[in-house]
């Protein structure tokens, strides 16, 4: 009978319980339209730099109803204002 060799890798220890430090936030214009809406892109990095896959961000914005952001970063420019909008991951929150 024939016989089956698994190779098993193993991740590091670090690889695998990577912590974010920092959030980088993008957005393609930092001023909005009214009525319009734009995509922020948040990426969460561990603190040598390195991109902390699959970490959870959530999004909220405290504008006094100036503008509304959504579970994807999608903002919506409500009224003429200004506003705050936060991206968190773990315990890291960025304002922007």
């Amino acid at each position: 009978m024939g016989r089956v060799s698994l190779l098993l890798g193993l991740l590091p220890l670090a690889a695998m319980a990577q912590t974010p430090t920092r959030i980088d936030v993008t957005t393609p214009e930092p001023r909005v339209i009214l009525g319009r809406q734009v995509q922020l892109a948040a990426t969460a990095r561990a603190s040598d730099g390195a991109v902390v896959p699959g970490a959870a961000i959530t999004w909220s914005a405290d504008s006094g109803g100036t503008v509304a952001v959504d579970v994807r970063g999608m903002v919506t420019t409500l009224k003429l204002g200004m506003a705050v909008v936060t991206a968190r991951a773990g315990s890291v929150t960025l304002y922007s």
